[in-house]
């Protein structure tokens, strides 16, 4: 029987297991390879021809043909190169062990000298491994072991009887199959864990070298806490910048689910993830405002800085500065968490929940409102300067508030940034995140979701945990009737994230109030700001 060699390929997050098959003709010597494969993997069999000739196995000067199959299946990547050499070593060789690579997965890249490589879409192919019947386990480089102890520490029940095998060079594999050495096979439960620890590291920014205003610091920790999108407005110099960067560090780690799809994103991107990412660090991302349309939402081939973004931050500095088609494009994934591309003949969904953090100033010169410099815009430059914002996408942002200049010289900010009292305020501040979060998590069990931003709003009374007119009066109380609904519901779901911070059952009137204060008004300003009511 010919043997069968199985391997992997994703298509965007889709992932099929295939199998190689190999077989001796009649006809000319050489090798026929047939399936719906790329000009990539048409390279990978002439890498393994090399790689297996180099460690010592000369093929036999006879027809070989290679099959891949399903054969609808289109097929691409150096992940199969393993695979092509597995399946040509086994039908060369004389004495194997016919079975030894029966139920195994094989996926990594080979150079000529017969060395395993690391390969993208590595946390995909575990997955895919773990739900195929019959399918004992994994071969992959030494190299994406990384990968591989990521995912071992969610402790899934699914992935928990895997095996993996990490080779450094085809000649274990080789040694394998004649029965000469076994490689160490490991499984998931037994590789080295990641520690998913919810402290960020040090040398990322935080908020100990920053001054907050009660109220910034009121709205950083509805930020963490609920998940919240954020817009901020100011002068050049007033901490945008600054204040969005440092979020990260307030930011509980990721769940189970969120984190498996953020490693299942970064790999499809490169062989190696950040370690931020894999100890379960929520990622920032921070796309230069002459991004394309392409890089920002995702390609059928590569995912987007929204989709890389995904369980984390998306922060767009300068976003008036961002291309008018760019931002339009950002209503669906910010409602959805997910991103549709179509093309003519591939169309691939990308995951992307993130949180939206946006920076902008209030005029092109940025002077306006700035008690330090004067604004030289025209009237009319300043109203073309706001609508490059539309209407949809401010109504689609939690949160907007004005930064203000700082009356504080530079020698005073310095002082208070290294009084004792001021070390430790991101940890003081992390620890309140995490106590919210810990009083609303039984009932985000109950209500399917795990951030407050989230909230259905068929739940949004019983998550206020009020009668449906108790809500509704005090909706009446504190919203006019010409705000939107979507804008009405936003409020509702950053006053449930106050409450939590205040450890109260109930919403009460003064959050409404200032989760209100904090919603968009149609110049694209916070309600509560009157400083700034120059146009």
């Amino acid at each position: 029987m010919p043997p069968k060699i199985w391997t992997a390929s994703t298509d965007a997050l889709n992932t099929q297991v295939l199998e190689v098959e190999s077989t001796f003709l009649r006809g000319f010597a050489g090798i026929q390879l047939i399936g719906n494969v790329t000009d990539i993997c048409k390279a990978g069999m002439e890498r393994a021809k090399a790689s297996l000739e180099n460690c010592g196995l000369i093929l036999p000067q006879k027809k070989i043909m290679m099959s891949v199959t399903p054969a609808s299946a289109r097929i691409d990547g150096s992940q199969i190169d393993l695979a092509f050499a597995a399946s040509l070593a086994s039908l060369t060789l004389e004495q194997t062990s016919s079975h030894a690579l029966n139920g195994w997965v094989c996926v990594a890249e080979l150079d000529l000298e017969g060395n395993l490589r690391p390969v993208k879409n590595i946390v995909s192919f575990l997955l895919a491994a773990s739900a195929t019947p019959g399918c004992h386990g994994i071969i992959l480089s030494e190299a994406n072991l990384k990968e591989a102890n990521a995912l071992a520490s969610l402790n899934s029940p699914l992935l928990s009887q895997l095996q993996v095998v990490g080779l450094h060079n085809l000649t274990q594999l080789l040694d394998w199959l004649t029965g000469a050495q076994v490689p160490v096979i490991q499984t998931m439960t037994d590789l080295p864990h990641i520690e998913n620890t919810s402290v960020p590291p040090l040398n990322e920014p935080n908020f100990d070298d920053m001054v907050l205003s009660d109220q910034m610091r009121t709205l950083a920790l509805t930020i963490a806490s609920g998940h919240h999108s954020l817009m901020l407005y100011g002068t050049p110099g007033t901490g945008k910048s600054m204040f969005a960067c440092r979020l990260p560090s307030l930011f509980c780690k990721l769940d189970e689910e969120t984190h498996i799809q953020a490693l299942r994103i970064h790999s499809s991107l490169a062989e190696h993830i950040d370690p931020n990412l894999l100890a379960a660090q929520p990622p920032f991302r921070n796309p230069h405002h002459q991004t394309s349309a392409g890089a920002i939402l995702g390609v059928p081939e590569a995912p987007g800085e929204i989709s890389l973004a995904h369980g984390g931050l998306l922060f767009l500095d300068e976003i008036p500065e961002f291309r008018r088609d760019i931002l339009e494009s950002l209503r669906e994934p910010l409602e959805t968490g997910v991103v549709q591309v179509s093309r003519a003949r591939r169309k691939v969904t990308w995951e992307g929940r993130t949180i939206l953090i946006a920076a902008c100033n209030l005029c092109p010169c940025g002077w306006l409102g700035s008690k330090k410099r004067r604004c030289t815009c025209p009237t009319q430059k300043i109203l073309s300067y706001r609508r490059k914002i539309s209407g949809p996408i401010l109504d689609r942002i939690d949160l907007h508030y004005n930064l203000f200049e700082t009356v504080k010289s530079g020698a005073d900010l310095l002082r208070q940034i290294t009084a004792p009292e001021h070390q430790g305020a991101t940890a003081q501040m992390r620890q309140r995140v995490q106590q919210a979060r810990d009083f609303a998590q039984t009932k985000y069990m109950l209500r399917g979701t795990s951030r407050n931003a989230h909230i259905n709003p068929k739940q949004l009374a019983q998550a206020c945990g009020l009668t449906s007119e108790s809500l509704a009066q005090k909706v009446e109380a504190v919203i006019p009737n010409h705000a939107s609904p979507r804008s009405t519901i936003r409020c509702i779901r950053v006053a449930r994230t106050l409450a939590d911070l205040n450890q109260q059952e109930q919403v009460q009137l003064e959050d409404l109030q200032l989760a209100w204060q904090w919603q968009a008004e149609p110049c694209g300003r916070s309600r509560g700001d009157q400083a700034l009511g120059l146009l």
